[in-house]
C-alpha cells in the first residue's frame, strides 16, 4: 500500500467520482482508477462499489475513508521529523525572562513530542521590543511576548507588535494579578479592581511592557517600577507595596511562598500572550507543529487563587 494511492483514495471518496478526483489532483482519470484497483489489490478488499451513477463506498471503504487521513498526518509529521533530526541549525526562540522561565519549557516540551530530535536554542532579552527586533532582524526564528489589547478601541498597545513586517498568532488570554504579602489586607478578596488599588503603593517590573501601557492612566496611584520583577515580589513580600504583574509570573521567584496572588479586573483590557514569526524566513520543522506546541505549551495563569492561599503559577 502506497501513499500515493490513500491519497487518490480519499480525493475519489471526498468528489465522488473518479472524474472530479483527477481534475482535484491533476491526474488523468485512468490514472486515478488504476490506484484504485491497485490499492484494493494490495489490501484484499473492494472499496468502491462501482456503477454508471459513480462511486459508493463498501463497507471496507468507509473504514479506510475514516482513518485514513490520520493515516496521512502520522506520515507526514514521520518526515517532518526525519527532515528535522538531519538538519543542524536549531530553531531560534526568543522571549523575556519571566516567559523563558514559565512558558518556553511546555512549548518546548510539545515541539519535542511533535518533531523528535529537534533542536532549540533560547535566547532572554530584555523586553517584548527587542523580541519582536530579534524576529524581524532574522537573529530570531520565533517570538513570544505579552502584549495588552484595548478591547473598546480594538487595538494592540505595545508599539513593537504594530509593526507589518512580522505575523502574529494570538496564544492564550493572560490573567492579571495583584500580589501581596499573606497578612495584607488585599490578601481576603476573591477578586480585585481597580478601584481596590487606591492609597496602595502600586509596584511592577520594569517599564517596558504593555501591562504599563494600558494600566498605568486607569490606576488610582502611579506605580513604582522595579529593576526586575524578582526585585518587585522580594518587596511585596515583606509588606512594601503590592505587585501587579502576570499571574503565571508569581509563584516563580524565591518570595512565592510568602506572597498570595488575587486577580485583578482590567476591563476594558485583556492581556495575550502572542507568537511573533517573520513570514520571510522559513524556520526549522513543521511550522503547523510549533504553533500547536505553542498553543498547547502556554499558560496564562487562569486559575483563580482563594484569599488567604499561596498562588503558584502553573
Amino acid at each position: 500500500m502506497e501513499i500515493r494511492h490513500v491519497r487518490t483514495f480519499l480525493a475519489v471518496a471526498e468528489h465522488r467520482t473518479v472524474l472530479g478526483a483527477a481534475a482535484a489532483l491533476d491526474l488523468a482519470p485512468s490514472s486515478v482508477s488504476q490506484q484504485i484497483r491497485v490499492l484494493e489489490r494490495d489490501l484484499g478488499v473492494q472499496l468502491y462499489h462501482r456503477s454508471s451513477s459513480g462511486m459508493r463506498l463498501t463497507d471496507a471503504g468507509l473504514v479506510l475513508a475514516a482513518q485514513g487521513p490520520e493515516f496521512l498526518d502520522r506520515w507526514a509529521r514521520l518526515g517532518r521529523s526525519v527532515t528535522a533530526a538531519a538538519t543542524t541549525a536549531p530553531l531560534r526562540v526568543a522571549s523575556t525572562e519571566h516567559m523563558v522561565a514559565t512558558q518556553i519549557p511546555g512549548i518546548l516540551r510539545e515541539f519535542g513530542n511533535r518533531v523528535p530530535g529537534s533542536t532549540v536554542a533560547v535566547d532572554t532579552l530584555s523586553d517584548p521590543t527587542r523580541v519582536v527586533d530579534a524576529v524581524a532582524s532574522g537573529s530570531a526564528d520565533v517570538g513570544l511576548v505579552l502584549d495588552m489589547h484595548d478591547d473598546a478601541a480594538d487595538r494592540w498597545l505595545l508599539p513593537a507588535t504594530q509593526r507589518t513586517d512580522v505575523c502574529y498568532a494570538d496564544l492564550v488570554p493572560v490573567t492579571t494579578a495583584i500580589a501581596m504579602a499573606s497578612g495584607h489586607s488585599l490578601a481576603r478578596h476573591k477578586r480585585l479592581t481597580i478601584a481596590d488599588l487606591v492609597g496602595e503603593h502600586i509596584l511592577s517590573g520594569p517599564r517596558r511592557c504593555a501591562t504599563h501601557l494600558g494600566i498605568e492612566d486607569m490606576l488610582p496611584e502611579p506605580m513604582e517600577s522595579m529593576p526586575s520583577l524578582v526585585v518587585a515580589f522580594s518587596w511585596a513580600a515583606n509588606g512594601l507595596g503590592v505587585v501587579m504583574a502576570p499571574k503565571f509570573a508569581i509563584g516563580r521567584t524565591s518570595a512565592a511562598g510568602q506572597l498570595v496572588a488575587v486577580d485583578l479586573d482590567i476591563a476594558p483590557h485583556t492581556s495575550w500572550i502572542r507568537m511573533v514569526w517573520s513570514p520571510e524566513r522559513p524556520v526549522v520543522g513543521d511550522f503547523r507543529d510549533l504553533l500547536y506546541a505553542a498553543s498547547v505549551g502556554v499558560n496564562g495563569g487562569g486559575e483563580v487563587a482563594q484569599p488567604g492561599e499561596i498562588a503558584a503559577a502553573s
